[in-house]
């Protein structure tokens, strides 16, 4: 054997070793790594979360937003992070008590401030801490929450326009 064939045969041998060898069959994955869910089981996660969730009278909970489109990608190969199902879940019920108050503030104010006190109580929730950015998501909840209570609706309506799903409002 000539030397650089054993050399790029011990780099190879060696690359495999650092790199731990795992294969299709053993994935290992970090406590910190996300793990994929396929649409099925991001479903199951949103159906399990919504359980829990009391939702405006007289409105049923959506189903699970659609999977996204994107040219040349076949559903089937969308895959969703562990959480995204809950997330979304949190999403729509959160949008559905923003449109509530929406819907009763400066008309019926006992209603208002059931969806109001509804709508704050995202801040209760462990998903909410979980999964959405404590720099970028959460002021804008508790900037909307402070402004509603003062009787603006401006940062709820910007919520729905931005977050909400359409057919939720």
């Amino acid at each position: 054997m000539d030397k650089k064939l054993r050399i790029t045969t011990i780099c190879a041998v060696s690359m495999l070793f650092l790199s731990g060898c795992t294969g299709a069959d053993s994935p290992k994955t970090s406590s910190n790594e996300p793990s994929n869910m396929t649409r099925a089981q991001m479903e199951k996660e949103y159906a399990s979360a919504i359980q829990s969730l009391e939702m405006p009278e007289g409105v049923s909970y959506p189903d699970a937003p659609e999977t996204p489109t994107v040219d040349g990608v076949k559903e089937s190969d969308v895959t969703w992070q562990k959480g995204a199902g809950e997330a979304d879940a949190i999403i729509d019920w959160n949008c559905l008590w923003g449109h509530e108050w929406l819907k009763y503030q400066g008309q019926d104010q006992q209603q208002a401030t059931n969806a109001l006190n509804m709508y704050k109580s995202i801040l209760d929730q462990p998903a909410f801490n979980k999964y959405f950015d404590a720099e970028s998501f959460q002021p804008v909840i508790r900037e909307n929450i402070e402004k509603a209570e003062l009787g603006d609706p401006s940062g709820i309506k910007a919520d729905m326009q931005s977050s909400c799903r359409g057919d939720l409002w």
